[in-house]
């Protein structure tokens, strides 16, 4: 899914959760991952308030 889907311009990421991941941790990682490719490198304001929520979430 994630081939076809980047096949056809859209971003995307694969997320897998062990019985001994923290779910939060795995699904803060992948968004901040996805989110630093949808930035393409530089740091744009929307990225960088995305990864203040995630910077914000993963504090509780």
């Amino acid at each position: 899914m994630v081939q076809i889907a980047e096949k056809h311009g859209v971003i995307s990421s694969f997320l897998a959760v062990g019985t001994n991941d923290p779910l939060a941790h795995t699904v803060i990682m992948t968004l901040r991952t996805v989110l630093l490719r949808l930035d393409n490198g530089g740091i744009s304001g929307s990225v960088k308030c995305g990864l203040l929520v995630l910077k914000s979430f993963a504090a509780h």
